[in-house]
């Protein structure tokens, strides 16, 4: 009986003492051991492996199978090695097993399908990288999930990986896996697109593992391969690992409506199994249908269940090597572990391929020694720069069992033909009827004599017939399109009406703060964008989608541009304090960034004309069960291929608009009130970051109703811009216009109320107080009005008439600033208006500021004088009731400005008592 520690060697003692050993390196081996009862663990370093076959540890139907077989190769590859003295004398190898799912769990067996990939995979790198630095390789028996990471980690770190059964496309990225390699072929879709086309096969429909790498990525690849064929895929259908009954309910109806003759299974064998079992159950496997897999499906507790699997097609590649070799190395792992368990279980569970990459990779070491490296630069991982894909590329005269020779391309997989099987539906086992060319162009041998499909026989059941498909289009009389254009209609209605108040109010100074024309360039942007609306209304054609892309790439330059030029101009002439004052010098500040702004958009237009004539841009027809829709290419998914063109577009269009964030930083320096646009530019800036994410999230999910959704993201956005940037102005104009309104009556109610006091008395303590007073007091002081307030009961002696008096405090500030609230709530908006002082009797007091459109007064006492905090002036009124407003403030530039605004209301203020 073998018992084998993790780090003892395989080897035949007779043999190893033919020559001297005198240094020793190791390769690991990477598995499901969590399978494997009776393992100990020390991090991910597994050892008491037994080597015998024994049934209470190992079920070779199980994950525990898989692990174990995969390791009788790799121990039978080190001892043909160790045995060999012509290769890496005097270098004994050794075996260090590491597992990539943790310590064992008894459920591990049956239910684990590699969904360990992330804090296991992490221990097993750093314990291979870090804790066993004699470890120079690792051959890797993983689930595609699984290895994700860690392959891309041992590849950073120049420790070579192989694997013969981690299957998905992901894989042959040699950007990512640079030290990656496999004995099988990256060739699952292409090989089903081969048989089809031999069969001459144009509707399919496919069955895919959606939460597993192997599934997922061979089912694009599948999906790519079979349309330059114009095959068409009838239904996809997406199932999680674990879905429920009710899941496999809608898959069977599904199918039953579409009725494909062919259907394709793409992920785990643990998954194949899971999906064909019950589709027999419920009649979907018969004479009438064909399934197609590339994974064998793993056996099921009931025997009866293996009766569906007659007539499935098997797509994939065997053992090519030396029947010899083969058959050498089959009797010597059965030896190891004890038992025959046959040529079924030993190319199925891809044992040739775990002997090769073994075999093969000490192969590569021996080259480097050889090469003139020493065994001690070997031994410390001095040489492994040197172990990525060229170095097992070069190794082309090893007789594999895999293949004679074997060769690995520059993928980092092999290049071999393909081998069509069908399941018999007794157990699961499968006989060959045909084999392709390596370069899958001919069909080199098809037994037609036979029986390949369900019912025995050798021809191909009919195809699917086409299913009439309703065509789903925005046409004008549907709810999309007829929507699509009333938002249109809005949007150009808003354009026009700031085209309109840009040019009728060009010379008031609020619109000409904001800079004329780059106003009418932002607003031309913002009508680009919604005259987009007719690239979506039945976009049939190239020339609609790249108008799609056009309109809102020139939209956003439009509006983007125009707003950092002003910013940088505001920048430029009023930071750090400086004015310019010479008109001259501002207009050349002025033509130096509009000519940036013009350059920025030239920029845009030149990219957007290379994309046009580089991108392959096209429509589809989309197809579902019942109806099919045209989408474009480009806007089908976020996984398109994007060209170099494409990707300088969209890294250019992203740099401008996280250029409105660098403005907000650099307006930080201005020093001028008026001039603040930062509100406005992260209005813009958010604005345009949600239409992206939400387009991105609605692109990668696409139905019918995208288009739509689509372009109302876009319209949404569009407006709130346009309403940010010239709307503001529009409603500072109304309100200017209101002041004055305001203004202009009040103005008349003072004049005809204007009566001057006669008393000689009261002329008297005028005079002197004229004479007492500064010259900016005189000012103020005329501008105080009195009036005497008469009514019905001016002839009573007990009611004497009222002295009104009024004051517009106007020296400091014409316009203030100011906001309200009541007590225990928030502050309202900033608004503007013009500061009055009322008095009547010289008794009541109060202070008047228009608002929008009402007038907010607040009393004055003696105990509830305002008073200045900072650049603020604060009022509070002594109102008792909650539903008044009692606070309010008035803001100004600075200290200075706020002071003199509270001296100039202290002597309107005391000039109302003297008159007592």
């Amino acid at each position: 009986m073998y018992q084998v520690e993790a780090e003892d060697a395989v080897f035949e003692p007779d043999k190893r003492l033919r020559y001297k050993i005198t240094m020793n390196i190791s390769i690991g081996t990477i598995g499901n051991y969590c399978a494997m009862k009776y393992m100990t663990f020390n991090g991910s370093l597994a050892s008491n492996f037994t080597a015998n076959l024994d049934a209470s540890i190992v079920n070779l139907n199980g994950n525990s199978g898989y692990a174990y077989l995969a390791d009788l190769a790799v121990m039978a590859a080190i001892d043909d090695i160790n045995s060999d003295p012509s290769i890496l004398p005097g270098i004994h190898v050794s075996l260090k097993r590491f597992t990539d799912c943790g310590s064992y769990y008894p459920k591990a067996d049956a239910d684990y399908w590699g969904n360990s990939g992330g804090y296991a995979s992490a221990v097993t790198a750093t314990d291979i990288i870090e804790n066993h630095k004699d470890v120079l390789g690792v051959v890797g028996n993983e689930y595609s999930n699984t290895a994700r990471g860690l392959a891309q980690i041992l590849s950073l770190e120049q420790i070579p990986y192989c694997t013969a059964v981690t299957g998905s496309p992901r894989y042959s990225d040699k950007n990512k896996y640079s030290y990656f390699w496999r004995m099988l072929s990256n060739s699952s879709g292409r090989y089903i697109a081969f048989i089809l086309k031999y069969w001459n096969i144009k509707h399919i429909a496919i069955i895919y593992q959606a939460d597993n790498e192997l599934g997922t990525s061979s089912f694009s690849q599948i999906k790519s391969t079979v349309a330059h064929q114009n095959v068409e895929v009838l239904s996809t259908i997406g199932l999680k690992t674990m879905f429920l009954g009710d899941t496999m309910n809608a898959a069977v109806a599904t199918l039953r409506r579409v009725d494909p003759r062919y259907i394709i299974i793409s992920g785990t064998s643990s998954f194949v199994g899971s999906v064909i079992y019950p589709m027999g159950q419920a009649g979907l496997v018969g004479p009438n249908h064909v399934w197609i897999v590339y994974n064998r499906p793993k056996t099921s507790a009931d025997v009866r269940n293996y009766h569906f699997l007659k007539g499935m097609i098997s797509v994939g590649s065997t053992a090519s090597g030396s029947s010899s070799h083969l058959k050498n190395v089959l009797n010597k792992t059965t030896e190891i572990a004890g038992y025959a368990f046959g040529n079924d279980y030993f190319g199925t569970y891809a044992m040739p391929g775990f002997y090769d990459c073994s075999y093969m990779m000490l192969l590569g070491f021996d080259k480097l020694i050889k090469s003139g490296a020493t065994p001690q630069d070997l031994s410390n991982r001095k040489l492994q720069s040197q172990m990525n894909i060229s170095l097992w590329r070069s190794i082309t005269n090893y007789s594999g069992l895999t293949m004679d020779p074997v060769l690995i391309n520059e993928l980092g997989d092999q290049d071999r033909p393909c081998v069509f099987s069908r399941y018999t539906g007794d157990y699961r086992n499968s006989t060959t009827f045909a084999t392709s060319d390596v370069h899958l162009l001919t069909m080199r041998d098809y037994n037609a004599s036979m029986p390949i499909f369900y019912n025995d026989s050798s021809i191909p059941p009919a195809d699917s017939a086409a299913v009439e498909l309703v065509l789903l289009t925005y046409s004008t009389d549907s709810f999309y399109a007829r929507t699509i254009i009333s938002l249109f209609g809005v949007g150009l209605l808003l354009s026009l009406a700031s085209y309109l108040m840009l040019i009728y109010a060009r010379t008031n100074k609020i619109v000409r703060s904001t800079s004329i024309p780059e106003c009418f360039t932002l607003v031309t942007g913002c009508l680009l964008a919604y005259a987009g609306c007719f690239s979506y209304i039945n976009a049939q054609s190239d020339a609609l989608c790249k108008a799609r892309v056009w309109s809102l790439s020139l939209a956003q330059i439009l509006i983007v541009s125009p707003m950092i030029a002003k910013s940088l101009f505001l920048v430029s002439i009023f930071a750090k304090g400086r004015i310019y004052k010479n008109d001259r010098a501002l207009k050349k500040i002025q033509l130096h960034i509009r000519i940036l702004n013009g350059v920025a958009v030239l920029i845009e237009a030149i990219l957007l004309i290379l994309w046009s004539l580089e991108r392959s841009i096209y429509v589809f027809q989309i197809k579902d069960d019942t109806s099919s829709y045209w989408r474009c290419a480009s806007f089908a998914t976020k996984n398109a291929r994007t060209s170099p063109v494409s990707c300088v577009l969209y890294a250019y269009n992203g740099l401008m608009i996280l250029g409105l964030l660098a403005a907000v930083y650099l307006e930080k320096s201005v020093q001028c009130d008026l001039q603040d646009n930062s509100a406005t530019l992260i209005t813009v800036f958010t604005s345009f970051g949600l239409m992206f994410l939400l387009m991105f999230e609605l692109l990668g999910t696409p139905d019918f109703s995208t288009d739509f959704k689509v372009y109302v993201c876009i319209w949404v956005c569009i407006t709130l811009v346009l309403v940010s940037t010239v709307g503001s102005t529009a409603l500072d104009l109304i309100n200017e216009s209101a002041e004055i309104r305001n203004r202009g009556s009040m103005t008349r109610i003072i004049q005809q109320s204007q009566i001057g006091r006669n008393s000689e008395t009261n002329g008297k303590k005028k005079s002197s107080e004229k004479a007492s007073i500064s010259a900016n007091q005189v000012n103020l002081q005329d501008s105080i009005r009195r009036s005497v307030l008469s009514g019905a009961n001016r002839e009573r002696k007990d009611h004497p008439p009222a002295l009104y008096q009024f004051c517009l405090l106007a020296n400091t500030l014409e316009i203030c600033v100011w906001r309200r609230r009541k007590d225990l709530q928030m502050w309202s908006r900033w608004m503007r208006g013009a500061c009055a002082l009322h008095c009547i009797n010289s008794k009541r007091v109060w202070i008047a500021i228009n608002g929008p459109n009402f007038v907010h007064c607040t009393s004055i006492t003696d105990s509830r004088l305002p008073y200045r905090k900072d650049a603020f002036i604060h009022f509070r009124n002594p109102a008792k009731s909650r539903k008044e407003f009692k606070h309010f403030e008035i803001e100004f530039q600075n200290t200075v400005q706020a002071q003199a605004f509270l001296d100039e209301f202290m002597f309107a203020f005391k000039q109302f008592k003297r008159t007592e």
